[in-house]
């Protein structure tokens, strides 16, 4: 097993740790993001990929609003 690198959803931006593993009959299974689903790579030539969900996405900043008093939201 090799030492773990870090990759990112393109989509959500969730973090995984991956880990590249040496097997002697390669397959091509689709792996998808366990947030959004995202196809993510799955194998590259001999060796298959492990992800690790490390962090789910980060919500998108709200400011807060400011609403003058007086006036109905």
């Amino acid at each position: 097993m090799s030492e773990p690198r870090v990759f990112k959803c393109p989509h959500c931006a969730a973090d995984y740790h991956v880990y590249k593993l040496e097997i002697d009959n390669p397959f091509d299974k689709a792996i998808g993001c366990l947030i959004c689903d995202e196809p993510m790579p799955s194998c590259e030539g001999r060796y298959i990929f492990k992800y690790f969900l490390v962090r789910g996405p980060k919500p998108p900043r709200t400011r807060a609003r400011h609403i003058p008093s007086g006036v109905a939201a």
